[in-house]
């Protein structure tokens, strides 16, 4: 199964505004890191944008919740971050909550994720 098909097999268990916020972020994280490797984790219901592995290398993850989705920065400690739109209290792992399409800061949401780019390349 390819990536398209596994992303389609995810997304089917999701209600319509979950998809769309997913698929709007899938669409915003691939105009900002051209080239990088989309991996589809069902188990742990994401999907993975890296320049190495599936965590090693990663730049984000979009991970997909009963009524929003998460947009995942392992290395999200390191990001300026000037919106205040990042949340989380791990050792490193910060993530920004997303619930509607017409809540994406399309600005901010580039912005921080070119930075993740920037400190895996």
């Amino acid at each position: 199964m390819g990536q398209d098909d596994a992303l389609e097999a995810l997304l089917k268990s999701y209600d319509v505004g979950v998809v769309a916020t997913a698929r709007a972020l899938r669409s915003l994280v691939q105009s900002a890191c051209q080239g990088a490797a989309e991996i589809v984790q069902p188990g742990y219901k994401a999907v993975v944008f890296t320049r190495g592995s599936a965590m090693k290398g990663a730049i984000c993850a979009i991970v997909l919740h009963t009524r929003w989705v998460n947009l995942q920065f392992p290395q999200g400690t390191s990001l300026k971050d000037p919106c205040d739109l990042l949340a989380g209290t791990g050792k490193a792992m910060r993530h920004v909550k997303v619930h509607s399409v017409d809540r994406i800061d399309e600005a901010a949401l580039s912005a921080l994720v070119l930075q993740a780019d920037g400190l895996v390349r």
